[in-house]
């Protein structure tokens, strides 16, 4: 058959072309759906359940409150149980979620006797604020939540803990100034490094890495939010948490904080750290607060926050 009969075949350069469009149809992709994801959604955030309700009343209250951050954006928060008398759990939510996430941690605190602060990261539930970022700049709302414990309640630090999911628990370790002196922190799913995060959500479905395909996303970022990913680096802060008591707390199945980074934040950190990975349980499964994590919180909050007799 002559050459002229052939059918055209996939040359070495043709391929490379179609590998490029790809390629730079898959960074578009991507840049649309990092950006449409960092902005506020809708997430038609409820009342808590009844039962979270009456044991905040039954504890001593369940209040609405709110808080302003130092770039001025709106935080709005629940203190469930009383302030007064129990010693306070702050407890900082994950990626696209709101302080409803934090309900089912609430009634267990709460039965165990502590009051608890819930409150909405920026761009979620019902703060103000136009663009989530991760953990980059959500450790100010942090900073903010500890400073109205401190000066409009005047309740010490060494009288509160906090507990942070995914980016909540990322956002503690970026900011140590808000949490350091503070009698625990809980960081559970934390990433130990953003571009590490973001590649690994890149690989798991578009498998290609983050870097070189997705610059341009990268980019979309420096200039929208105004930082570099490879900046933001919960593994570089995480040291001066100390003196603070800290607990690192993964599951061996999560892809999005994989043990290895957990294991780095710990070798890392300065004591007192304790890290422990829970068996069976990935990214999902820890955002739902299954029982064994919550008895692992609980069980480092009797030690580093004890309940007193009074205080029941």
């Amino acid at each position: 058959m002559s050459a002229y009969g052939r059918q055209r075949g996939l040359t070495l350069g043709r391929g490379i072309r179609i590998g490029i469009l790809l390629a730079i149809l898959g960074a578009l992709s991507e840049i649309l759906a990092l950006l449409l994801a960092m902005t506020s959604a809708d997430q038609g955030l409820q009342p808590p359940p009844d039962d979270v309700a009456r044991l905040a009343i039954d504890a001593g209250g369940l209040k609405r409150t709110e808080f302003l951050t130092e770039d001025k954006i709106l935080i709005r928060a629940e203190q469930l149980g009383s302030f007064d008398e129990r010693p306070i759990v702050v407890v900082g939510h994950g990626f696209r979620r709101s302080r409803r996430q934090g309900d089912e941690l609430a009634r267990a605190l709460l039965r165990e006797g502590y009051a608890v602060l819930l409150f909405d990261f920026r761009a979620s539930g019902e703060s103000t604020g136009k663009y989530t970022t991760f953990g980059a700049t959500e450790g100010a709302d942090i900073a903010a939540a500890v400073g109205y414990l401190e000066n409009v309640l005047a309740i010490p630090r060494g009288h509160c803990a906090f507990v942070g999911f995914s980016m909540g628990a990322a956002a503690a370790l970026l900011r140590p100034d808000a949490v350091r002196d503070m009698a625990a922190v809980v960081a559970v799913a934390p990433y130990a490094r953003l571009d590490h995060s973001m590649s690994a959500r890149t690989q798991r479905f578009t498998l290609l890495p983050l870097d070189p395909w997705y610059r341009p996303a990268t980019w979309a970022f420096r200039k929208v939010l105004g930082f570099d990913v490879a900046d933001v680096a919960p593994i570089d802060h995480v040291a001066s948490i100390a003196p603070t008591p800290l607990l690192l707390l993964g599951g061996d199945r999560d892809w999005r904080a994989p043990p290895q980074e957990l294991y780095a934040l710990f070798d890392a950190a300065k004591e007192p750290c304790e890290v422990e990975i829970l068996k069976g349980h990935d990214h999902a499964a820890l955002e739902d607060w299954p029982a064994d994590l919550v008895e692992r919180i609980v069980e480092f909050l009797r030690r580093r926050l004890p309940i007193e007799d009074g205080d029941r």
